[in-house]
């Protein structure tokens, strides 16, 4: 039996063939890549700008509350001077610049210790009270009343915002008492991706 042979044009027709679905193969794989690469760093761009937003509303409702508290603090401590015996002006008297802790811990950071504490706890749920305690105490905060005053605001304002976005629920609790927050217990409800990763980064 003779053996065919394939003509070379076929050939060429079988080599450019197979190169195009190598071609169109490596195409895909890339796109794809890049794809998910891009929709990560969307995502990823989203959440800052969030955060970032979540910031701005911060310094525009709870810093200027603290600002007027200190002013009448400073205005009552110039009131009580003015009565002693030596009198002093007040204003020659220098400023300490002290450092304002609560601001210096990011949203991210945050919202990782929040679902930290919880993750921690049997009932999966804690307090604001609580949960501003861990994250002070975490971050070491050396934070005057007034300043953990604002940071458990602050704290606050983040667990209400995670509610909102379904990624936490505000649980029924008696009138007065602090509010409690816990996990969803619904396993469709959004969470973050790196809820079961971040952890195992260390602190």
């Amino acid at each position: 039996m003779s053996e065919i042979r394939t003509p070379s044009s076929l050939k060429w027709l079988i080599d450019k063939r197979a190169r195009l679905v190598g071609r169109i193969s490596k195409l895909e794989k890339v796109n794809a890549q890049t794809i998910e690469r891009l929709c990560s760093r969307i995502t990823k761009l989203e959440q800052a700008l969030i955060d970032a937003r979540q910031e701005l509303a911060h310094e525009k409702s709870v810093i200027p509350a603290l600002l007027e508290s200190l002013k009448a603090d400073l205005r009552a401590l110039d009131r009580s001077m003015s009565m002693h015996d030596i009198e002093i002006d007040p204003a020659i008297i220098p400023s300490i610049n002290t450092q304002e802790a609560p601001r210096f811990i990011h949203h991210g950071d945050i919202t990782r210790h929040i679902y930290k504490y919880l993750t921690q706890q049997k009932s999966r749920s804690a307090s604001s009270l609580e949960v501003a305690v861990y994250i002070a105490t975490h971050f070491s905060l050396q934070l005057t009343d007034q300043e953990f005053l604002t940071f458990k605001i602050k704290i606050r304002h983040r667990l209400k915002d995670l509610m909102h976005q379904g990624r936490l629920i505000r649980l029924p609790t008696p009138r007065r008492a602090h509010s409690v927050w816990a996990l969803p217990t619904d396993p469709d409800a959004p969470k973050p991706k790196w809820l079961a990763t971040e952890f195992q980064k260390g602190d």
